[in-house]
């Protein structure tokens, strides 16, 4: 039964006068009524909520985070959430696609100009940010009746394909096999982002033998992220990368794009699946990390595609938290 059909009838026990005569007391058929109101507007309210997609994003650490979403319709682009508080996002029925969130941290009033996670605009003086977020990435299923039950699935990726912030986890509830949870609860682009990682393709560009993957705020320069392999070679020089486009002999391997000029391995193809699982940017620390603090539930590189998809059908309920607590830390 349609809300508004319950609350109708509702309207119509309480405002109704008591009527008399045949088949029993007006009283007790007012409380029949009564009780057959609230049962059907309990009904559609629990029916409504059971076919909402939701998103629920907790801040589990020691200070607060802004969370930045795109494409979202009729949502605040930026929420701020406090140490241990959370903010749910109600998904509009149709099924919204290509949704990000992610978190930013020492924001001002109004979430933006944040130290950590700057990477779309309005960018402080020095410039955004590159895009290394700790991001979700959520195509939503559509569970409007006009889709008659068709396009229900939700689609989400877990993705370090740019590089990472702050550590965080993903609990998934709904239908299907893939509907499942990830963790990465000890990535920290402080203490854990590889140095004297090889980005040379196997020697042929012996001065990115021995990188730094720390991402560098250009003023403080305290580091505010962790490059990918691929994030280093192609973001900007600003912030201690090397701005190098993605289809060029130096990042072509490491990007996982076909490459325009001299390929230095002419066996592979990086542009291919097959091609860069087979060069180098699988076996770089970078990637190890990730699939070891992921327990290889994350994509670490662009054709990790056996490790980041996910999939749920029908309503999905996710939680997005940031800084999840570790297995076996002290409360």
């Amino acid at each position: 039964m349609r809300k508004s059909a319950a609350l109708s009838l509702w309207a119509g026990v309480t405002s109704q006068p008591a009527q008399s005569g045949g088949g029993g007391s007006p009283a007790s058929c007012g409380l029949f009524c009564l009780m057959l109101a609230i049962g059907a507007l309990q009904a559609c309210c629990s029916g409504a909520a059971a076919a909402q997609n939701t998103l629920r994003v907790v801040n589990n650490c020691p200070y607060p985070v802004w969370i930045e979403q795109q494409k979202l319709p009729r949502a605040p682009s930026v929420v701020h959430i406090p140490s241990k508080g959370s903010h749910t996002y109600l998904i509009p029925l149709s099924g919204p696609q290509s949704t990000r969130f992610w978190p930013k941290t020492g924001c001002d009033a109004a979430g933006s100009n944040c130290t950590l996670g700057q990477s779309s605009p309005t960018c402080p003086a020095k410039g955004c940010a590159p895009p290394v977020d700790s991001k979700l990435e959520i195509s939503w299923g559509c569970l409007a009746s006009s889709c008659g039950g068709k396009n229900n699935e939700t689609f989400f990726n877990l993705s370090q394909v740019d590089g990472f912030t702050l550590p965080y986890s993903v609990q998934a509830a709904g239908a299907g096999s893939n509907c499942r949870s990830a963790s990465c609860p000890a990535m920290s682009y402080t203490a854990s982002c590889p140095a004297g990682e090889d980005l040379s393709t196997g020697g042929h560009f012996p001065a990115l033998r021995n990188q730094n993957l720390r991402v560098l705020d250009p003023v403080t320069k305290r580091p505010v992220g962790c490059f990918s392999p691929c994030g280093k070679l192609t973001f900007a020089k600003a912030f201690g990368g090397y701005a190098l486009a993605a289809n060029t002999p130096q990042a072509g391997f490491y990007c996982c794009q076909a490459i325009q000029g001299k390929n230095p391995i002419p066996s592979l193809n990086p542009g291919a699946p097959e091609g860069c699982r087979a060069g180098p940017v699988p076996k770089t620390k970078y990637v190890k990390f990730i699939d070891s603090a992921c327990n290889n539930q994350v994509y670490g590189y662009a054709y990790d595609d056996t490790h980041g998809i996910r999939n749920c059908i029908g309503p999905a309920r996710i939680v997005f938290t940031i800084c999840p607590r570790q297995p076996g830390a002290a409360d």
